[in-house]
């Protein structure tokens, strides 16, 4: 099973708040997923009932808040779809998108009404409208798209897969004009990228490492820091930065991802396992996954 994106979208509310930690755990081969809460005081498990959604096949889940969800995936019958819940990913209706034929993979919104999607072969649409309709913006690469970021309606990160290894691009107009500002000619995947603010990105790379810029791109530093795995980092408004991967890998950082270490009070049992993503609705809900 391959790490990076959700491949199953199992949705249970997980809180998160100072001196306690919650945090989804979800299979692909159950609808039952597990709360897991930290206290300073003492460490308990929850198990709530999940919701599994295998048929659609998703790689990429966004959470626009009031239990408003959209999802992209292929589900094996047409390329040009999405996915649209109201009820926090219970039920789902999909949505027809012109998509040249090519698959969606990536999506994000930075506000309740304007989000990007990207997919195989460059392909990128936005909306200025909820999700309602959905334009294409002309393709900056051919690369297979897998990642999508925007720190304001204007300035925002992709990430794909070329022929030799991968890429990053950023944008400063809205994804009218892109500029590659990250390239490894070599193997490889970008699993996600954490933005705060408009300079400060901190790409997972390979599951194995991260790479950071403070400066927009215009340079990046590896950060020097020996994970197991790396595979979904995220960062909260405040600069907060969460990262998990493979190996029981929980990471947090307070310098806007310049240092990270193992949170303190964080349970054992969220170190026993392989974690594929982490991502939140809002600063006091997390959800994650692992295999």
């Amino acid at each position: 099973m391959r790490y990076g994106k959700v491949i199953v979208a199992l949705f249970a509310a997980a809180m998160l708040l100072i001196g306690y930690l919650c945090v989804t755990r979800f299979m692909t081969s159950t609808a039952q997923s597990s709360i897991v809460e930290s206290t300073t005081q003492q460490e308990t498990l929850q198990l709530t009932v999940g919701v599994s959604r295998n048929e659609y096949g998703f790689s990429d889940v966004a959470f626009l808040g009031g239990n408003k969800v959209w999802a992209v995936g292929y589900d094996g019958h047409d390329p040009q779809r999405m996915y649209y819940s109201e009820d926090a990913g219970l039920n789902w209706k999909a949505k027809a998108i012109l998509t040249g034929g090519f698959t969606l993979t990536g999506i994000t919104f930075v506000t309740a009404q304007e989000g990007w999607a990207v997919g195989n072969n460059g392909t990128i649409v936005h909306t200025r409208n909820g999700g309602e309709t959905w334009e294409q913006i002309k393709r900056p690469t051919e690369s297979d798209l897998n990642e999508v970021q925007f720190a304001t309606s204007q300035v925002g990160y992709i990430a794909g897969m070329t022929e030799w290894g991968y890429e990053i691009l950023r944008t400063v107009d809205g994804g009218q004009n892109w500029q590659k500002v990250y390239e490894e000619l070599k193997g490889g995947y970008v699993f996600q990228i954490a933005l705060h603010g408009e300079k400060i990105a901190v790409a997972a790379i390979n599951d194995d490492h991260l790479v950071r810029t403070e400066d927009g791109g215009v340079t990046w530093r590896p950060v020097d820091i020996s994970l197991p795995g790396a595979a979904s980092v995220v960062f909260t408004s405040d600069g907060t930065g969460w990262l998990v991967g493979r190996k029981g890998s929980f990471y947090r950082s307070t310098d806007q991802g310049r240092t990270w270490q193992i949170p303190d009070n964080l349970p054992q049992s969220l170190l026993s396992h392989n974690w594929s993503s982490i991502d939140f609705s809002d600063e006091k809900k997390r959800h994650g996954s692992r295999h």
